[in-house]
């Protein structure tokens, strides 16, 4: 008898970790040169997302951009959410959307592309003096996180870390994956993170 409640209380446990869907990124994604040249030559910021998973359908989203500034969240800007009109729920077992970023000035231009419709152009303000730094940085989603009404995050926009030799990383940065790690660890002082949550 102890031995079953054991194992049920281990399977419940199990139960309470599993992942919801999958999730993969790709940023800059072509098998063509030309196409990976031109966004070098422009650029420009190409983030390729998926979604797969076969409980999706009837599910709504919430995609938001936060701006942390010395550690601290001071903005968040709702991209994008599937509460309109004409695509109120996702309607397959796969999701797909594109962001597409380029810094002008001391600004960040982006929008979001699906598969049938795209946002408005969102400006953010950069930081002038490392604005040519920002770039967008995948970040490594943990499969703990992928669950429905549970946000998670996996996009950056940031500067490097910066190293007392000249070198610099966005490696480095990605890899600290959450907002407090990334200014206590890499000391980056202003950054945007992208969240998005499953409904």
């Amino acid at each position: 008898m102890k031995y079953l409640f054991s194992t049920i209380c281990l399977f419940l446990s199990i139960s309470n970790f599993a992942q919801d869907f999958n999730f993969n990124t790709k940023y800059n994604p072509s098998d063509k040169k030309m196409i990976q040249d031109y966004f070098h030559f422009a650029e420009v910021n190409y983030s390729q997302n998926t979604i797969t998973g076969k409980d999706l359908v009837n599910k709504n989203y919430i995609i938001n951009l936060k701006e942390f500034k010395n550690g601290k969240l001071v903005n968040t800007i709702c991209l994008d959410k599937s509460d309109n009109a004409y695509y109120a729920v996702l309607d397959s077992t796969t999701f797909n959307f594109n962001i597409i970023g380029k810094r002008i000035k001391n600004n960040y231009e982006m929008k979001l592309f699906f598969d049938r419709y795209w946002t408005k152009k969102f400006t953010l303000k950069l930081q002038p003096k490392y604005a040519e730094d920002y770039i967008l940085k995948e970040l490594p989603v943990k499969e703990s996180d992928l669950q429905f009404n549970k946000p998670f995050i996996f996009l950056l926009l940031t500067t490097p870390e910066y190293h007392k030799d000249g070198s610099a990383s966005w490696c480095e940065v990605a890899a600290s994956e959450t907002p407090e790690k990334i200014y206590e660890k890499n000391k980056i002082p202003h950054f945007f993170v992208f969240e998005m949550t499953i409904l």
